[in-house]
């Protein structure tokens, strides 16, 4: 009984050892995106290939789902590098939103009315290892370089005390970190 008990010990130390390195690595992994944190950018569009940066702030929400199934004819080119260049992130934004227009078969068709976005309001996901979110025109010339050093800082360390108690086991919990959300139930 004696010796049942020491493995069954044994087995529990190594299994909470396992999950705490677990934990450690899906919180620390600088390739991935912070879960549960998107870098909310709004830009203002003066005019074709003038931005202005109105304001940027990490707030806890997810990123938008940036993988279009389409292209754009006329498009900014945004990119999330680290120190070293490396792109973390990439994606697409349109310049322009189209206007389509209700048409009677009566009546001749109207053309759809293509206008120039005022405002951009973009939810990228974080990096902790980003230093620079790069906006390209579709021929590559770079419009804008925002530095990002002190604004992902700022807000990505305590992820999971954030996260733990509401209620979801998130990617970043286990019955060790967290057991309120992921205990038995």
């Amino acid at each position: 009984m004696k010796k049942f008990f020491k493995i069954f010990l044994i087995l529990v130390l190594a299994l909470v050892i396992v999950s705490i390195i677990i934990s450690a690595i899906n919180l620390q992994t600088p390739g991935e995106p912070i879960y549960h944190q998107a870098l909310e950018v709004r830009l203002n569009q003066v005019q074709e290939n003038v931005l202005q940066l109105t304001s940027m702030q990490i707030i806890d929400t997810y990123p938008s789902d940036n993988k279009f199934t389409h292209s754009f004819k006329n498009y900014y080119l945004l990119q999330m590098q680290d120190a070293k260049n490396k792109v973390l992130f990439e994606t697409v934004t349109a310049k322009s939103e189209i206007l389509s227009f209700f048409t009677d078969p009566r009546y001749p068709q109207r053309p759809p009315l293509v206008i120039l976005k005022k405002e951009l309001n973009l939810f990228l996901p974080v990096y902790q290892k980003a230093v620079k979110l790069l906006v390209s025109n579709e021929s590559g010339q770079e419009i804008m370089n925002i530095n990002l050093k002190g604004i992902i800082k700022q807000k990505s360390s305590n992820i999971k005390q954030r996260l733990c108690g509401n209620g979801i086991c998130d990617q970043s919990e286990n019955f060790i970190n967290c057991f309120t959300d992921c205990g038995l139930k």
